[in-house]
């Protein structure tokens, strides 16, 4: 009971850095880096900058509004491509589960451009997969009773991986100056552009820690989803 109600774990830093662990699979260093969040210092501030500034500077106003034409254009683009007739019916057998990947797929094209789903075209029914299955990384769940969930996690953060690695090299890749497009085919929007050159240049976060966050995105873009369904 002392282990379970140590005041450390207690706080909503160890629960983060649980998920960042667990279900997200950063690299030991950076969970060290969310355990210690609270303390003054560059870091924290560096982690903060992005997971509350970067949100209101592009996810709101004129940003949010260019972002979504993005979104609609390409989630209209994938619908046309599914080759409907349009003098027949078309039987779906889980509506629910259709729109759920064709929205969630149009939303990853949105946040991270076309080059990642043209380079791992599976991604978004893998993510599905995963989400489907976060009960399993509970604590003491050992990781042979329920390796397919964690298989699918590492091929998630691996197809991640080698696509920051391909667009998002160095530390200064990120064109978000003004004149600057809202987004980019290969490098995706200004948002995760911005928000993944901060991790960038942070030594606690390696290619596998940035393709943690990038799942983190996604994770969070489908529980908004879930509430607004």
């Amino acid at each position: 009971m002392e282990t379970i109600f140590a005041s450390d774990r207690m706080t909503t830093n160890f629960q983060r850095a649980e998920m960042y662990d667990k279900v997200f699979g950063a690299a030991k260093v950076t969970i060290e880096s969310y355990k210690s969040l609270g303390l003054n210092s560059d870091e924290t501030d560096q982690i903060n900058h992005a997971h509350f500034d970067l949100p209101r500077k592009y996810l709101t106003g004129s940003s949010l509004v260019s972002l979504a034409d993005v979104y609609i254009s390409a989630f209209r683009r994938n619908m046309s491509n599914k080759m409907f007739q349009l003098d027949s019916w078309t039987q779906i057998e889980d509506l629910w589960s259709f729109f759920e990947i064709e929205i969630t797929r149009a939303t990853n094209e949105t946040l991270f451009g076309s080059a990642l789903l043209k380079q791992y075209p599976k991604i978004t029914q893998d993510f599905w997969k995963l989400e489907a299955n976060v009960e399993n990384f509970l604590p003491g769940m050992p990781r042979l009773t329920v390796s397919g969930v964690y298989d699918v996690r590492d091929k998630l953060l691996e197809g991640l991986t080698k696509w920051l690695q391909a667009t998002h090299g160095g530390t200064d890749f990120a064109k978000v100056g003004k004149d600057d497009p809202e987004w980019d085919e290969s490098k995706g929007s200004k948002y995760f552009q911005e928000r993944d050159e901060v991790f960038s240049k942070m030594a606690s976060f390696n290619y596998q820690s940035r393709a943690s966050e990038a799942l983190s995105v996604m994770q969070r873009c489908e529980l908004s989803y879930n509430i607004t369904a």
